[in-house]
């Protein structure tokens, strides 16, 4: 049994069954005291994560390991079984991971002379899209005719269109018209509408702040590029408009112009003109099935159960509005 330290902090922990981790393991905090009497060890090098803004500084440095996982061992300029056009442009192609039965078109330019570019098995890189690494595109996403892709991750079965740079979107999720999204953060099955776009600079170039559920209260990023970080399943209509630091919960359904609030509470439904209400439970269900099903993917009763405890324990939030 060892606990691992970076710094004062705790990073990892190796604990038999032995020493009965089912104390420990569904408190909502574990401090040191819960691993009294073990060995410690430092665990250099490790990056810790507190917020979600965090991730967004550690693209590049993630992209590279992958890559170098990667590529190891492989003959980077062979790539076989994929589709790759001759009038397509990679450069520094030693840096560029492309997986078998990925497609990248005519007029296509992958340039990795800032950092290597991964794209996925079943990818399509569609004409005239520009990517510039680090970048990486997930299993079978489909990068749309004349994206902007720079210092990103897009996850797998993803569209994404437009301009987007420094920002990470989960699996299953669409930015599939043009806009621009930096410095923000997508979770799963997220859908932006056509033209939706993020402000990620303060016009007056100042520090960042956004809403942190857990202190209930708008915190400094610590940065002057933030954008938008929105949850699971949650969607916005056409012409969206978030500012600089716009936090969206899970299962939110937003509408209209203008711009919205720069914290929106889970689960509820409206814009910026006809205010907001609570997003019913039944049909933001009935919602999220209907998206998983078009993608070949089970609503499974353990996610029909989590949404609806998700939705239970955010009603005071909801209660409190959202914080402009």
């Amino acid at each position: 049994p060892v606990v691992f330290f970076s710094g004062e902090d705790v990073a990892a922990a190796w604990v038999p069954a032995s020493h009965g981790p089912a104390g420990f393991i569904k408190d909502d905090f574990v401090d040191p005291a819960a691993f009294g009497g073990m060995s410690a060890a430092d665990l250099p090098g490790v990056i810790l994560i507190s917020r979600i803004w965090d991730m967004l500084g550690h693209i590049g440095a993630a992209i590279d390991q992958d890559f170098r996982v990667l590529s190891h061992g492989i003959n980077i300029f062979e790539r076989p079984d994929t589709q790759i056009s001759e009038r397509a442009e990679l450069v520094n192609g030693e840096r560029i991971y492309v997986a078998p039965r990925a497609e990248v078109r005519a007029g296509a330019v992958l340039d990795a002379r800032g950092g290597p570019i991964i794209v996925g098995r079943g990818a399509q890189i569609m004409e005239n899209a520009v990517i510039h690494g680090p970048a990486a595109v997930g299993d079978r996403t489909i990068v749309k005719v004349g994206a902007h892709l720079k210092s990103c991750t897009i996850g797998p079965r993803c569209k994404v269109a437009g301009e987007v740079h420094d920002s990470v979107m989960h699996s299953y999720s669409n930015k599939s018209h043009a806009g621009f999204m930096g410095n923000s953060y997508l979770g799963s099955w997220v859908n932006l509408g056509a033209h939706t776009n993020t402000s990620n600079l303060k016009n007056d170039y100042g520090e960042v702040s956004a809403f942190n559920e857990v202190l209930g209260r708008m915190e400094k990023t610590g940065g002057i590029f933030a954008g938008l970080v929105m949850a699971d399943h949650s969607k916005c209509g056409i012409d969206s408009m978030f500012n600089t630091g716009t936090v969206v919960g899970v299962s939110c359904n937003l509408f209209g112009s203008g711009y919205f609030p720069r914290y929106i509470p889970s689960f509820m439904w409206g814009g910026p003109h006809s205010g907001f209400v609570t997003y019913l439970l039944d049909k933001a269900l009935t919602v999220a099935e209907v998206v998983m099903r078009r993608r070949e993917q089970s609503f499974t009763p353990a996610m029909r159960t989590l949404l609806g405890e998700l939705h239970d324990e955010t009603e005071a939030d909801r209660a409190r509005g959202p914080v402009r």
